[in-house]
């Protein structure tokens, strides 16, 4: 059970993990004090942070409550040393890499604590001390709010502290008891994954949404039965009270589908702008500072056009998967530049940018959303929409 549990890890995105028990650590009254000089500017301003975690012994007797503390970290390279864009893209990159291992895991355990970096960045605002926390199933404490000397917990774990020059490293646990690790009782086989958890918790949207309202405001096509289809990324969904399916019976990415359920039941309605952003333009203002805000992509963009640019042939192949996809070819509008425009969704058009290599530059794909993106998908969607338009354009390329 453990085994699949620790494969669910793997699979989230960690740059390493070990295992120890929270008991051989020490949780230390004095990094409490470093807390308390506020040199994050986070002592007091949030439910993620002390005091508002409680004090050091009452964060070990929570630790102290599970049998297993699985150290993890995540690794972002800098420029330099004093490459703060850099750092700021680490720590929120790692805030959300600590989301998608929770994602993960969620469907094998029964209780569990999970600590991150300091911070949370949810709200715009945290509505500490005066209010509870409005998300509380987003809240991850701080693991060095806790007491806890994260090169010490490093060393046990077995685990890097300092992964190298140019580079920043964030750590974070997962605590949990290994004899609560969930087993489907009727085929002994883990439960479903993480994705596939979220998609099955998304599906009760559905039965309280109107789909006659959807399909008359995104422009959908309704049956008399009451589903409605919708096509996405070169294949026909069928959307029903009870779920998503894709039309032709073959499997269908959870994510796909959790995209789709996001879709109808947004409130969105208009029509496209028709100006398109880079996908870091509807990143939330108080999300990073506007110098940092292109960061937050910078590693998929440069993984995607690296895969699609080493192939030969490349804007061949790229023309050939967008117009599978049944995008439209804007031509060259300038010299080495050639543009697709592709509704991905209803209501949500996209603009493809190819730039051919030249003898200083290699070449380059740059993916545009419609600025009324924002009205029928939030933010953490889009970025899953771009990531899933991302996966099967490279796909079909290669499939060429």
């Amino acid at each position: 059970m453990l085994k699949e549990l620790l494969e669910q890890v793997q699979q989230s995105g960690v740059f390493q993990y070990g295992l120890i028990k929270p008991s051989e650590i020490t949780y230390r009254q004095e990094i409490r004090e470093i807390c308390k000089g506020n040199s994050c500017r986070q002592y007091g301003k949030t439910w993620a942070c002390p005091p508002a975690v409680g004090t050091v012994e009452e964060c070990k007797n929570r630790c102290l409550r599970y049998n297993t503390m699985l150290v993890f970290t995540g690794k972002y390279i800098l420029e330099n040393s004093f490459d703060f864009d850099g750092m700021m893209r680490g720590m929120t990159g790692f805030k959300q890499l600590a989301h998608e291992l929770e994602a993960a895991v969620k469907p094998y355990l029964t209780d569990y604590l999970i600590l991150s970096n300091e911070g949370c960045g949810t709200c715009k605002i945290c509505t500490y001390p005066d209010e509870p926390c409005h998300f509380p199933e987003r809240l991850h404490h701080s693991i060095e709010g806790y007491g806890i000397l994260v090169s010490e917990a490093a060393k046990k774990a077995a685990v890097n502290y300092n992964n190298g020059e140019n580079s920043v490293t964030y750590f974070g646990a997962l605590l949990f008891n290994d004899t609560d690790i969930l087993m489907d009782a009727e085929v002994g086989e883990p439960l479903a994954s993480g994705y596939e958890y979220n998609y099955k918790v998304l599906v009760s949207k559905l039965a309280d949404c109107d789909l006659e309202e959807a399909a008359a405001r995104l422009g959908l096509k309704r049956h008399e039965n009451g589903s409605i289809t919708v096509r996405f990324l070169g294949r026909d969904y069928a959307i029903r009270s009870d779920g998503v399916f894709a039309v032709d019976g073959r499997p269908s990415a959870s994510n796909n589908r959790s995209i789709l359920i996001h879709y109808v039941t947004s409130q969105g309605s208009g029509d496209p702008e028709n100006i398109f952003y880079l996908p870091h333009h509807f990143l939330p203002s108080y999300f990073l500072p506007n110098s940092s805000r292109k960061s937050v992509f910078a590693d998929d963009d440069l993984t995607s056009s690296k895969a699609i640019c080493e192939m030969g042939s490349s804007f061949e192949k790229v023309s050939n998967a967008m117009g599978i996809l049944g995008a439209e070819y804007e031509g060259e509008v300038r010299n080495g530049e050639h543009t697709w425009k592709f509704y991905v969704l209803p209501k949500i058009p996209m603009q493809v940018i190819y730039y051919e290599a030249d003898d200083e530059f290699p070449c380059d794909i740059k993916v545009k959303f419609d600025g009324g993106a924002g009205r029928f998908i939030e933010f953490e969607t889009l970025a899953f929409l771009y990531g899933s338009f991302i996966h099967e354009l490279v796909k079909l390329a290669r499939d060429e």
